[in-house]
């Protein structure tokens, strides 16, 4: 095979994705999404279709949500077109239940829907999942997933992957159980953290970019503290603070600082070790402008730019279709982006992603008010039940 590229590598070890139009291969690039190619009279030429870009209009709450209430209804519709019957991954969320009532309101009857329990209690949603499927009358299928099922679970979830991505192992199980309750489409809920402002970084992202703005009146001091923080703070996120210090200090700055795995020093070290070369040869990737004029608009363009088009929606396609699934997902939508992109972001992403909520007042209590919690598998627990021989063999 080809030699890998250090600065993808060093971008997998920041972020936890490979970005666009990178792969980990040098010579080997992906086409972006947003973009085809042409061929013409021999010459190839990359053009770009649609990107992300937010036009807030002057609106009232109600006007909002009386826009959003009819995007969701519509996108809905548009996917439950199918030849086949169409389930729902159902989680103990917001997302997947917005969907699930959604359903429900746009007359779908029969909906099959699809969960998976952990032998840990303080992860398990299932029962909050189960308790929704209730609720709306859905067929629910739950898979329980103990340590020996995750294990053999986790080395075809391997074998699936394309690119390296920290995340993907809970849509593999998911869709490898709808597949094998002879499900042919699926709906996930993807998409309505970015869209309605569901992440944590929405509120610390523009904090974070503030204050590395404040920094800068100190430039000196900012960029000496930067580097004792990044070389030698013994707390992960303190050290991405410094590469923060060491950066221009803009919004894209401190979204790669708050989402960030590794700082950009650590990460090139990390690069550089694999590859058998200094840090001082690799180069980080060009990073492109963020459109948005809004502080939270340009959070929401973040995610869904960077972490849900690197990460989640990659993920997505890649481990539903090594099932022969198809994922759909209504909330990731171009027509529903267009409407909604139109909701200024004073509404659109309040804390707690209420205006779904309000959109969307069929969501359960037991749902709206419970505290968000990513879905987390127990790999720490699993990992002391005999997991360490799933990785010698990978």
């Amino acid at each position: 095979g080809g030699e890998i590229d250090p600065g993808a590598l060093t971008r997998y070890f920041e972020t936890g994705s490979v970005a666009e139009p990178q792969t980990l291969l040098t010579d080997v690039h992906c086409l972006e999404a947003g973009h085809y190619l042409l061929w013409e009279d021999g010459r190839l030429a990359k053009r770009r279709y649609w990107q992300v870009e937010f036009h807030p209009e002057a609106m009232t709450a109600d006007q909002a949500v009386s826009e959003v209430r009819a995007a969701l209804l519509d996108t809905t519709r548009a996917h439950f077109v199918s030849d086949v019957p169409v389930g729902i991954f159902l989680s103990g969320g917001i997302d997947s239940t917005a969907l699930t009532a959604l359903a429900r309101a746009v007359g779908q009857h029969d909906i099959a829907t699809f969960s998976i329990g952990v032998d840990d209690t303080r992860l398990d949603e299932s029962s909050v999942a189960r308790r929704t499927a209730e609720h709306f009358g859905t067929r629910h299928e739950e898979m329980r997933l103990d340590a020996d099922t995750a294990r053999h679970e986790f080395a075809r979830f391997l074998r699936a992957m394309d690119q390296p991505s920290i995340d993907g192992f809970n849509t593999h199980t998911v869709a490898a159980f709808a597949r094998q309750r002879g499900m042919k489409v699926v709906l996930s809920g993807l998409g309505g953290d970015e869209m309605f402002g569901g992440y944590k970084s929405f509120d610390a992202v523009p904090r974070l970019a503030a204050g590395a703005r404040a920094a800068r009146f100190l430039p000196g001091i900012a960029q000496a503290s930067g580097w004792l923080l990044e070389r030698f703070s013994p707390a992960n996120r303190v050290r991405r603070i410094g590469s923060l210090l060491r950066s221009p200090g803009g919004l894209r700055d401190a979204y790669g600082c708050f989402r960030g795995i590794f700082s950009a020093h650590e990460a090139r070290v990390l690069a550089a070790s694999y590859l058998h070369c200094s840090p001082r040869d690799i180069h980080p990737s060009p990073q492109h402008d963020l459109l948005a004029a809004d502080p939270r608009d340009a959070v929401s363009e973040c995610e869904l730019r960077f972490y849900m088009r690197n990460q989640l929606l990659k993920d997505s396609d890649v481990m539903s279709m090594a099932h022969g699934l198809e994922l759909r997902v209504p909330l990731v939508d171009q027509a529903l982006f267009r409407r909604v992109a139109r909701v200024p972001a004073a509404l659109r992403l309040r804390s707690g992603k209420q205006m779904l909520l309000e959109a969307v007042p069929e969501i359960p209590a037991w749902v709206s008010q419970a505290p968000k919690r990513g879905f987390v598998f127990p790999f720490e627990k699993w990992l002391g039940q005999g997991w360490g021989e799933a990785f010698a063999r990978a």
